[in-house]
């Protein structure tokens, strides 16, 4: 007779016993294999790559281990200690590869590794990198504008004409762009915008036109603003008065009489604001039109959240900067702004539109440059000409205006914004010698204080009626000739 549950059960026991007892085995057999003994060590490899660098670090006989990458020259570098409590902690029992993407271009760094082995004792290992040279071409110092010629990858330090740091970026993007054709979909002038390594960097396609990018906080507000004006670049001429100007309005792609429309100045600036708003080529007559041209020939970026728009109130330079697609037409003051008349002067400021080395003109900028003109007999513009070059004035009277936005092309003619206010009297108060101080006549509306345009309009008789220097509200939005510095 045959106990078979007793076998059974005697079987079931001696397999329960084998299994616990390989477990226990495989049980201390990890614990012994990171029981690490002996001296600890810690090898980083050869870094790979030109930017984003790779690298692995391999430890040995460790418990704990950490990396840290610092700049050359940023000070003192940490202790083996110092790396592993606050450095990036690593596995320390297998090799890690890490990716190191925060690095700028052209830059010394070296990576620390530290290790600590089960008793304590502490070693590390060290590499130097040198990051490639920046493939983009740098466009040099701050200014409002930058102007770009060529396809290719550029790169700008985002700071303000006078050198002062635009602090608290987190990332950047374009706004808005021109099209070539009213049926585009989408711009075709700029790509790749970004914020990296401290500079803004983005990549053009070579075509024509212009192209707002923005610099966003970490909220996501738009903080600052830069035209990309992608044009040959101008060229210079003098004029009898000694002013150098370019040859074409700011924004023009062209600048010779048969380039027709390419050379009219579709860019569009408030007095004193350094934000750029497109201008169109028919007018707007309505308030139900404001904007349409825009609309018609710009293309917003469909990642962000702006639209042209009007707004019938005051706001500051960060206000403006944080709605660049809106014209601020206060109705009561005519004005755009709370700030003071010193945004714009002779000697250029911070919100200065033209590009760097070139800066608003003055009255005396222009010198008899109105009376030299030779208008054409079609009215289609005008020249000026001294020591042997010729400038274009195509008759395009683009203009913003100060109190709906409307877009109003008007009568042949052009005005463009210089760069500071001037007093206008037109019932001759000031020869009456009034007992008001400059202030009070101003403050009674007896006398004009506002920002000063130079204006011309043409006319079929081969001269100039109402070529001079007059006073227009500070919500006006005017085209810029800019005049070297």
């Amino acid at each position: 007779y045959i106990n078979y549950q007793m076998i059974m059960k005697k079987l079931s026991f001696t397999c329960l016993g084998i299994l616990l007892s390989v477990c226990t085995s495989c049980s201390n057999s990890d614990e012994e294999e990171k029981d690490w003994t002996g001296q600890p060590s810690v090898t980083i490899s050869d870094p790979v790559g030109e930017k984003d660098i790779s690298i692995t670090i391999t430890p040995e006989n460790a418990v704990a281990a950490a990396y840290t990458c610092i700049a050359e020259g940023g000070g003192s570098k940490p202790t083996a200690e110092e790396v592993l409590e606050k450095g990036i902690q690593i596995d320390a029992t297998q090799p890690s590869t890490i990716v190191i993407d925060w690095l700028d271009y052209d830059t010394d760094y070296v990576v620390i590794a530290a290790v600590r082995s089960k008793e304590g004792t502490v070693a590390s290992d060290t590499a130097e990198i040198t990051t490639a040279k920046d493939p983009a071409i740098d466009l040099g110092q701050g200014a409002n504008t930058y102007i770009v010629s060529k396809a290719g990858t550029y790169s700008f330090t985002p700071e303000k004409v006078d050198g002062t740091p635009i602090d608290g970026i987190a990332s950047a993007n374009w706004i808005w762009a021109t099209k070539a054709d009213e049926n585009d979909k989408e711009q075709k002038l700029l790509d790749n915008v970004a914020y990296a390594g401290g500079k803004i960097r983005f990549t053009t396609t070579g075509e024509r036109g212009n192209a707002v990018i923005a610099a966003f906080d970490a909220t996501g507000k738009s903080i600052w603003v830069w035209l990309i004006w992608c044009t040959e670049q101008p060229e210079e001429m003098e004029y009898e008065n000694g002013g150098v100007f370019l040859d074409r309005f700011l924004g023009a792609t062209a600048a010779e009489l048969t380039d027709g429309e390419a050379t009219w100045g579709n860019i569009l600036y408030q007095w004193g604001r350094n934000v750029p708003i497109y201008a169109g080529y028919d007018d707007e007559w309505g308030e139900e039109e404001v904007f349409n041209e825009a609309r018609k020939w710009t293309i917003m970026n469909p990642e962000l959240f702006f639209f042209w728009d009007v707004s019938k109130s005051l706001t500051s330079v960060a206000g403006s900067l944080a709605a660049p697609t809106t014209f601020f037409a206060d109705q009561k003051t005519c004005n755009w702004t709370v700030e003071d008349q010193s945004l714009w002067g002779e000697t250029k400021t911070n919100y200065d539109p033209c590009p760097a080395g070139y800066r608003l003109p003055s009255e005396k900028s222009w010198g008899n440059f109105f009376s030299d003109l030779k208008i054409l007999e079609d009215e289609s513009g005008a020249t000026y000409t001294y020591k042997g070059k010729t400038a274009w004035y195509p008759a395009m009277n683009n203009g913003r205006m100060f109190d709906t936005g409307e877009n109003i092309k008007g009568f042949p003619a052009f005005t463009v914004w210089n760069c500071s206010y001037m007093i206008a009297d037109p019932m001759g108060i000031l020869d009456m010698n009034p007992p008001y101080s400059m202030e009070e006549l101003i403050e009674m509306g007896l006398i004009i204080s506002a920002p000063q345009r130079a204006y011309m309009q043409y006319n079929n008789m081969q001269d100039v009626v109402n070529a001079h220097f007059a006073v227009a509200n500070p919500s006006f939005a005017f085209a810029v000739r800019c005049v070297k510095e």
